[in-house]
């Protein structure tokens, strides 16, 4: 038997060594660090990237340019491991893009080469790409050229003789949404399929900004009226209006883009308004139909991303900073917030589980929380300088992440624990 003083030595040990723990998680920084394990250059200045994650053997891998460290015990002993690669990469060149589509091993399967001043816009699931480029822009005549080309490189359909978009494809490939004129504040917004125009909606100011379902059965429109109002329109797969509520307007910018979010099964739809006064940012929660059921204040503003658990109780909303919130949809307020106050645009991604969060900051910060918001890592790349809005993705597992450089090279990290 242990002596009465042996124990309370032992206990004092592991109390010491459990506060010491807690605070090393709290600072964040000395528990963690990150390994460059994979860099690659491509030659024309990237514009976007599709990044997607394959299994391969570790031999095959390190013949890519993946180092040792890449790879946990588990695929060692294995023999395969997870990668990222460059599903797509789209680059400028001239008046032109160039868009590559890669395999897994980095080998290119296909490309296209656009016209002049074409724009080309990834689907919010990046299985597709819309390219939109303009075939009449002098004169006063404004026309374009549409083609819906999949992940793969394979053109599915394409038109002529519409409006200066750019159009944005839906995640299955089968519709588009843009505007007839970015210089006329009341052209309408046209929805296309391959058949042509199927609904044009009317609107009175500049801009809109829309969402799809991730099936593709409805789709959400947010068309500004007299500033600070504006409206909600949700159209199911038939393109018909569900409902239209004007109880709100949205943040972002005029062009268009994903600030409007489906959940996974289309209970819940969400996105930035303003309601009755122009406040600091309220999140919109909607119910599949459109109709408002609760608004939270944030402390950030800007073009926010939303992303859902898959089990639909939390949304992650982060800003155009890298401010980050965690949303109980079911209690209706904000569980967890990590605000970040310095200039320069953020981008965040989240890992399957939902409990490891990449924020990258320009010009070269990095943050990594966990699924209660504590900060595990706050750093700077060394060697990296983002993109002013950078682009970055984290693994499914959140083991690595990959970056965008403005230099033109992709480069991934580890993510591991020091001494490991």
């Amino acid at each position: 038997m242990f002596s009465h003083k042996t124990i309370k030595t032992i206990i004092t040990i592991l109390v010491l060594c459990f506060v010491s723990l807690v605070w090393a998680e709290e600072k964040g920084t000395s528990q963690i660090e990150l390994i460059p394990v994979y860099e690659k250059t491509f030659d024309d200045t990237i514009v976007d990237v599709i990044f997607d994650t394959a299994t391969v053997s570790i031999d095959e891998a390190k013949r890519m340019g993946w180092k040792e460290e890449a790879f946990s015990a588990a695929e060692k002993k294995s023999g395969r491991g997870e990668i990222f690669y460059t599903k797509v990469v789209i680059s400028k060149k001239g008046k032109k893009k160039v868009l590559k589509f890669f395999d897994p091993t980095g080998k290119i399967k296909n490309s296209i080469e656009t016209g002049e001043y074409a724009e080309a816009v990834i689907s919010q699931n990046g299985e597709y790409i819309g390219i939109t480029t303009p075939t009449k822009w002098r004169g006063g005549d404004h026309e374009s050229k549409f083609e819906m080309v999949d992940a793969a490189g394979r053109v599915h359909w394409a038109l002529n003789g519409l409006g200066t978009g750019p159009y944005v494809p839906s995640p299955d490939g089968r519709l588009i949404i843009g505007s007839l004129s970015v210089e006329v504040e009341a052209a309408p917004i046209e929805i296309y399929n391959k058949n042509g125009l199927l609904k044009s909606i009317r609107k009175d100011f500049a801009g809109f900004w829309t969402g799809f379902s991730t099936d593709g059965e409805f789709i959400a429109l947010g068309i500004p009226l007299a500033f600070p109002r504006g409206k909600l329109i949700v159209l199911d797969s038939a393109i018909q209006i569900l409902r239209e509520d004007s109880t709100a307007t949205l943040y972002g910018d005029v062009g268009g883009g994903y600030y409007i979010v489906f959940s996974p099964s289309n209970s819940y739809i969400v996105y930035p308004i303003i309601k009755n006064k122009l406040e600091a940012a309220n999140i919109g929660v909607f119910d599949a139909q459109g109709k408002l059921l609760f608004r939270i204040l944030t402390q950030g503003r800007g073009n926010y991303i939303c992303k859902f658990s898959s089990d639909e109780r939390y949304i992650l909303v982060a800003d155009a900073h890298g401010s980050c919130y965690l949303i109980d949809i079911l209690a209706k307020k904000i569980l967890w917030q990590h605000i970040i106050k310095s200039q320069g645009f953020g981008a965040v991604s989240v890992n399957k589980d939902f409990n490891k969060i990449l924020v990258c900051k320009y010009p070269n910060k990095v943050y990594l929380l966990n699924e209660h918001g504590r900060l595990l890592l706050e750093d700077e790349l060394a060697d990296v300088t983002y993109h002013y809005v950078p682009k970055a993705a984290i693994s499914k597992i959140g083991d690595k992440f990959v970056v965008v450089d403005r230099t033109n090279k992709i480069k991934s990290f580890v993510i591991t624990r020091r001494g490991s």
